[in-house]
């Protein structure tokens, strides 16, 4: 049953396609993705991260609209899945970053606020393939991140795959 006084009727709404939640002291955060249109044709997917109150009303205090784009670079096609804050603060996001066919494995870093221009980590294919994603992070004993999701290899089968990557610099 929804929650009384929770957004709107229980249900707080944002722009795009939530995949990833986490909630602390700071407020509810939701990774995802929008499309981006012309026409009727999808011209980028845009990973994101939004942020809502304890009470579901978008946080704008936080970034523009309460939501902020996660950059990929020079690939222009971007999806988050899956959030974890690290033992220092870190919002870190996990997805995949592509372009024309060439898929890798995306780690987005950003600040414990969610401010500021976030770090992206674009992952190499070490299996020779040309697609990677990661729908799952955690964070080991030692604060370092765990993500699992696909490796597809140079004889294009899809494999399980965990990385495991430093938090901090």
């Amino acid at each position: 049953e929804p929650v009384p006084g929770f957004g709107r009727g229980g249900l707080a709404t944002g722009r795009g396609i939530g995949r990833g939640i986490l909630q602390d002291d700071a407020g509810i955060w939701v990774g995802g993705f929008a499309y981006v249109r012309e026409g009727e044709s999808v011209v980028e997917e845009q990973a994101l991260l939004s942020r809502f109150t304890a009470r579901g009303a978008s946080d704008a205090g936080r970034a523009s609209a309460g939501e902020t784009t996660l950059s990929g670079g020079a690939w222009p096609h971007r999806e988050s899945f899956a959030i974890v804050r690290s033992t220092q603060g870190w919002l870190f996001l996990g997805g995949y970053a592509g372009d024309r066919g060439l898929v890798r494995a995306a780690v987005w870093k950003l600040a414990a606020d969610g401010r500021g221009t976030p770090e992206v980590l674009v992952l190499p294919n070490a299996a020779g393939g040309k697609e990677d994603r990661i729908y799952a992070l955690a964070l080991d004993d030692a604060g370092r991140l765990l993500a699992a999701g696909f490796s597809r290899g140079a004889d294009g089968k899809m494999r399980r795959a965990v990385w495991r990557l430093r938090s901090e610099p």
